[in-house]
């Protein structure tokens, strides 16, 4: 259930955003100086997570799921600065932590502890990322 609503929450996110264009005006310094807070909050969330996995108290799962967030908040900054090459490297990003996921999931539900909804949920995930990733090389 827990990873339904993580991946529910991470496919909202996936068209949602708005797109970096060229001879865009300068960023906001007030919502730059607010998204590097989310920024430091997401990376901080990924720290306790990898704390928690070397405690052996999480799932790799939950790891790639702060991992992702984090290449959410640094996208979002990058289309308020209009930083083309960081917003490519974090999509990159998100379709490896996602395909990370699936193996782990379909490992999961081979073992019995996951349901195949689950990576249905995973699959799907994989798919818009890939095909958010696709749609912003092609405005290049």
């Amino acid at each position: 259930m827990k990873l339904h609503a993580l991946f529910l929450l991470s496919l909202i996110g996936v068209g949602c955003s708005p797109q970096a264009t060229p001879n865009a005006a300068a960023p906001d310094p007030e919502i730059v100086s607010k998204l590097e807070e989310i920024i430091a909050l997401e990376e901080r969330a990924v720290k306790e997570q990898q704390l928690l996995a070397e405690l052996g108290t999480n799932d790799a799962i939950d790891q790639l799921h702060a991992e992702i967030a984090l290449s959410e908040a640094r996208i979002r900054l990058a289309e308020e600065q209009n930083d083309r090459a960081t917003i490519t490297r974090e999509l990159e990003a998100i379709v490896s932590q996602t395909k990370s996921i699936l193996d782990r999931a379909q490992a999961l539900t081979e073992e019995g502890r996951r349901s195949d909804s689950d990576r249905k949920d995973v699959r799907i995930a994989l798919l818009e990322a890939e095909i958010r990733l696709r749609r912003h090389r092609a405005q290049d």
